[in-house]
């Protein structure tokens, strides 16, 4: 197929910097192609895809109405040719001073009424996607990231503790690397709790306690 022929489809999604390859390989499963990616503020990278639209099969459809419309035809031809050839074999019946019985009186015909036309169906409700493991640690970093007046970063991908709650729920305990008001680089651990979904993931409850005994509330 030509390529001019083919239709796409596009999408945008935003990943932590250094997480690009796994959002990619997850959205390649799917079909989509990445085009391009941008980096943003806050370690942050914009990834750009797109996906060939499918093709609504309607061609095939009316072809095959048509191939049916056209055997029903053909059917109904040989059906009539086959009555006219039997008619003219059959020999006249002789006649007989016999009198003609009455014809019977026609049989009444009824006509159904039509069926009620179906009740349409309620649409059905998007389905809440459950929260997965990547995506409630990126979270909770990036909030965290965020709320560092002075820079720091959060390292969620290899300084990470994760504990999975029977209720879908997540616990982390992430180490965290930020700076202070005179710049001096301090180390902590940001322990918390993120619930909610995959689309919609959002944080319980969370604190960070530095190295030095200090303790900040989300």
């Amino acid at each position: 197929m030509p390529e001019e022929d083919i239709t796409y489809e596009s999408r945008t999604t935003t990943t932590l910097r250094g997480t690009e390859a796994i959002t990619i390989a997850n959205l390649e499963k799917d079909g989509w192609q990445l085009t391009s990616m941008n980096e943003l503020p806050l370690l942050r990278t914009q990834l750009n895809f797109r996906r060939p639209k499918p093709k609504r099969p309607w061609l095939r459809y009316a072809l095959a109405a048509a191939a049916l419309v056209v055997l029903f035809g053909i059917t109904q031809l040989m059906v009539a040719l086959g009555s006219d050839e039997d008619t003219e074999n059959v020999p006249a019946a002789a006649p007989t001073e016999v009198a003609a019985k009455p014809t019977a009186a026609p049989t009444p015909t009824f006509t159904l009424p039509p069926d009620p036309a179906p009740t349409q169906a309620a649409p059905a409700k998007p389905a809440v996607s459950k929260l997965d493991e990547i995506t409630a640690a990126q979270f909770l970093a990036l909030a965290w990231e965020d709320r560092m007046t002075y820079g720091g970063s959060v390292h969620w991908i290899i300084d990470r503790i994760s504990t999975p709650n029977k209720n879908g729920t997540w616990t982390f305990k992430i180490g965290a690397t930020f700076n202070d008001a005179y710049g001096n680089e301090q180390t902590g651990t940001i322990e918390g709790d993120v619930g909610g979904s995959t689309n919609s993931p959002k944080i319980l409850d969370s604190i960070l306690y530095t190295d030095s005994g200090d303790i900040i509330e989300y």
